[in-house]
């Protein structure tokens, strides 16, 4: 994925596959998507969840239950800071284009305005992220 902030200015984040999974848990409905990248300096990981088990392209517009929802997380380990930054909800899109079994893939695309949680002028924009992660089994 292309971020604009948190220092960054349309820098290239590739994420580590060994470390990002998703899986499908059936008591809640939903599927959970973890991307992990792992640097000297920085632990970076981007979450996402969304209701059911296929390939799908939703956008959200206004936060709810039914809506795709994602959380990126930034962790400095120069400083121990972590900073959590939330969608805002405006060109926020996630598309499932690959939903296979267990043991298969899922990929995707994703893009959006994030805010800062503990400050609200800290913005990022993330543009271009793309995802091919491994299906982890169900959890029941």
């Amino acid at each position: 994925m292309v971020i604009t902030g948190y220092g960054y200015s349309n820098a290239t984040i590739l994420f580590n596959t060994a470390n990002s999974s998703g899986y499908y848990d059936t008591a809640f409905h939903k599927t959970f998507v973890n991307l992990v990248e792992d640097t000297d300096s920085l632990h970076f990981q981007v979450h996402f969840h969304f209701n059911g088990n296929t390939y799908f392209a939703a956008q959200d517009t206004i936060p709810g239950p039914d809506n795709v929802s994602d959380t990126i997380v930034i962790t400095n380990k120069n400083n121990q800071k972590t900073t959590v930054y939330r969608p805002t909800y405006a060109n926020d899109f996630l598309t499932i284009n690959t939903y296979d079994n267990a043991g298969g893939h899922i990929n995707g695309v994703f893009s959006g305005s994030f805010i800062n949680s503990s400050n609200l002028k800290d913005t990022l924009i993330v543009s271009n992220g793309r995802f091919s992660i491994l299906r982890l089994p169900d959890v029941y």
